[in-house]
């Protein structure tokens, strides 16, 4: 299910797998208040401009252009805006965002994102597409991008077990930035990991190995492979759970914390240009 009210929100997935009946793969809360702007908390968010917490000069929330210091929320704001259809059939369905005035206060650029979700019995794909129109402030021409996504797994029993292909971790700071980088498998162990596991609440994976699906194994016997790309865009992997009994989150990012002042991850977009990127649930 797509609430287009809700940010575009993917509230609702349920995959067939070989042998299996169709399972619901992702997580919502009980309070979910579909008229609400909050955070879900549960489905798939898309996250943009930015998946991550940024600050300016230590202020959190704040991050700073050539003509001046902006806000922006958690996770940026398109999780908390209305999305117009542009075209929909039984199997696919195209959503598109562009810049307000509410946008332009926190993100002083002209932008149009097109998703485009497909659906088949095992698989799910979101398809985005951001183009940079023009600069609302002429200071400032180059519109910075480091998108992610949320995606809330359904647990709902206690042996699980989660694989994701990376090289390295990067402990999450109490501020919710990037801390030390460490080898995965002497902070970890060896993959795959039992769920729950405290390392993995709150934890970034980054160095991810190309063409190596992250995996969840249910204990239902669904496996959830997750992907994202390309590959020279998508280089991270955050995880997180403040319920690790009921979901766990499996998020790919552009980025680390603090995009607009982390030297790689995030695209600085010129008039006229646009990206592409891309996620896959299946099962």
């Amino acid at each position: 299910m797509i609430l287009p009210d809700r940010g575009a929100l993917v509230s609702s997935l349920k995959l067939i797998s070989p042998n299996q009946p169709a399972n619901e793969i992702l997580w919502l809360p009980s309070g979910f208040d579909q008229g609400s702007s909050a955070w879900a908390g549960g489905g798939l968010p898309f996250l943009f401009p930015f998946a991550g917490r940024v600050w300016h000069k230590g202020e959190l929330y704040k991050y700073g252009l050539p003509d001046g210091v902006y806000s922006m929320p958690l996770h940026g704001f398109s999780w908390a805006t209305s999305w117009h259809v542009a075209s929909a059939t039984e199997s696919e369905a195209t959503l598109e965002l562009k810049s307000n005035d509410t946008t332009l206060d926190l993100y002083p650029f002209h932008f149009q994102i097109s998703m485009t979700l497909s659906i088949e019995s095992s698989s799910l794909k979101s398809a985005i597409t951001i183009k940079h129109i023009k600069p609302h402030v002429a200071a400032s021409q180059e519109m910075p991008v480091a998108v992610g996504w949320h995606p809330y797994f359904a647990l709902g029993s206690t042996s699980h077990s989660l694989s994701i292909p990376a090289e390295t971790v990067i402990a999450v700071t109490a501020q919710g930035g990037a801390g030390k980088p460490q080898p995965t498998g002497e902070f970890l162990g060896d993959a795959p990991w039992p769920l729950p596991k405290k390392e993995l609440q709150s934890l970034i994976l980054s160095d991810l190995r190309p063409n190596n699906p992250s995996t969840i194994s249910r204990a239902s016997g669904t496996t959830v492979n997750l992907t994202s790309g390309p590959a020279e865009l998508m280089k991270h992997i955050v995880t997180w759970t403040n319920d690790p009994e009921a979901f766990h989150c499996v998020e790919p990012w552009m980025s680390l914390p603090d995009a607009v002042a982390t030297p790689s991850g995030c695209q600085w977009l010129k008039q006229g240009e646009s990206i592409h990127t891309w996620l896959k649930i299946s099962v």
